[in-house]
């Protein structure tokens, strides 16, 4: 069963540990599990547990190295629903995937049920399935989202903002955090991980994810080949019928170079999440790329951003290698 627990620390480790000054109130999470911080995400804000889904976590969870203090629970809400409420079904429960309109039909229930929360469109793709980025942090930073988005953009181009400018910038806004998820198709986890991420983020009361809401605006897009993913589960759902079958395309005319569409932008998730990228500046884009059911970290060849501490630079190797 694939967990969010990697990318609730990453959200800390890679941001809020860094040196991006946006951040600089939060203290920093530890890369490796710490029973304390697991203590407080459950306890110290005496919130109600959804007995059920935790439950079934377990049920579902294939071994311990799936699984961290962290997300061996699930908060509970009487007012924003469950993956399992709107689905039938909790995230990462065997056998079970939810496909494009499913999950956008998700964001859009928990964005109903909590103002923490706000779904927008990044388009359609060529199949006419829609793509969406999910904001959530607290009420307050997603009214000034716009204003933060500028401020990012401001900050990322050095030759128009001074580092004076900088400064003042830096203080009057939030680090902007994008996740996407299923860029390959085959990579099905990622979206049934984000959509339980997804509430996590906006119902839990923990210290520890609130000064997430507090200082970051965490961006979701579950599924980038949208058209591909519908056509996996598909081929997945009828492999019992119709033994050995196999998708050629996962997406419109494309297989697994669709990632490397980013030097031609032929393809519309391509210039979706382009669209995107412009409009918000996001401080991380953070792709959850898989191998088989793992999960796993690349370091790229760089170039990386000459702004960055070569310390940050160094824990990605450092989580790559570990990985």
């Amino acid at each position: 069963m694939l967990k969010p627990a990697l990318f609730t620390f990453l959200i800390t480790s890679a941001i809020l540990s860094s040196s991006v000054p946006l951040l600089s109130q939060v203290p920093p999470a530890p890369l490796q599990s710490n029973p304390t911080v697991g203590r407080m995400s459950q306890t110290s804000s005496n919130q109600k547990m959804d007995a059920g889904y935790g439950a079934k976590i377990k049920e579902f969870t294939t071994g311990p190295d799936f699984v961290t203090e962290l997300v061996d629970h699930l908060p509970a809400s009487d007012k924003v629903p469950t993956p399992e409420k709107i689905n039938g079904y909790i995230a990462g429960a065997a056998g079970k995937l939810t496909n494009t309109a499913g999950v956008n039909n998700y964001m859009r229930a928990l964005a109903k049920g909590s103002n923490r929360v706000k779904v927008m469109s990044l388009g359609m793709s060529e199949e006419g399935r829609e793509m969406i980025v999910v904001a959530i942090s607290d009420e307050g930073n997603l009214k000034k989202l716009k204003q933060s988005a500028e401020i990012t953009g401001k900050l990322a181009d050095p030759r128009t903002t001074s580092d004076a400018d900088a400064e003042k910038l830096i203080k009057s806004g939030k680090a902007i955090y994008w996740f996407t998820g299923a860029m390959h198709s085959t990579e099905t986890g990622s979206p049934e991980m984000l959509m339980e991420l997804a509430y996590r983020l906006a119902v839990e009361e923990s210290p520890f994810i609130k000064a997430i809401r507090k200082n970051v605006i965490v961006m979701i897009t579950p599924i980038l080949e949208t058209d591909g993913r519908d056509r996996v589960l598909d081929v997945i759902n009828n492999r019992t019928k119709y033994p050995g079958l196999n998708a050629i395309y996962w997406g419109h005319y494309v297989q697994h170079d669709n990632n490397r569409d980013g030097m031609s932008l032929a393809l519309a998730l391509t210039r979706n999440v382009m669209k995107g990228f412009l409009e918000f500046h996001p401080t991380v884009l953070h792709d959850l790329h898989e191998s088989v059911p793992f999960l796993y970290t690349s370091t790229g060849s760089g170039p990386y951003n000459a702004w960055l501490d070569p310390i940050v630079i160094n824990e990605w190797h450092q989580l790559a290698y570990e990985e």
